[in-house]
């Protein structure tokens, strides 16, 4: 399958999706960071020990929950990742988009909070190394 290259109209349509994705996968990593330190609280003064015949784990329902919502959060990293743009990093709601500039293979850059795409970097760079669209239009 041919790689996918995004103009910036194609990129910018998907930015409504991505907004209400990143926040939900956001929502769930909190979520589930608060858990798993319950859960290790729990285990810290309960002890971690084995459970009897006939005694209830008190610890299947936080470790289900725990499951679920990585189940949850898979999901939605592959509805991102079907769009062929690039989720790289839940904390910033960063996705890249590839995309060619001057003939140049470029990740066309946006952050959650963003209204549109008005960065981009080398594909070697990171965020950090963004620059301004200004009137430079991906290639078609």
């Amino acid at each position: 399958m041919a790689k996918k290259y995004f103009t910036l109209e194609e990129a910018n349509r998907l930015i409504p999706f991505l907004q209400g994705e990143v926040k939900r996968l956001q929502a769930l990593k909190r979520e589930f960071e608060a858990r798993f330190s319950e859960l290790r609280r729990m285990k810290m003064l309960h002890g971690a020990g084995h459970v009897t015949a006939g005694q209830e784990d008190p610890f299947f329902e936080p470790e289900a929950w725990l499951e679920f919502l990585q189940i949850e959060a898979r999901g939605i990293i592959r509805r991102i990742h079907e769009t062929e743009a690039q989720l790289k990093d839940i904390d910033m709601g960063l996705v890249d988009f590839p995309a060619k500039l001057n003939g140049w293979e470029v990740l066309l850059c946006w952050r959650l909070g963003e209204d549109r795409i008005r960065h981009w970097h080398h594909v070697w760079e990171g965020y950090y190394g963004r620059k301004p669209l200004g009137g430079e239009q991906p290639d078609e």
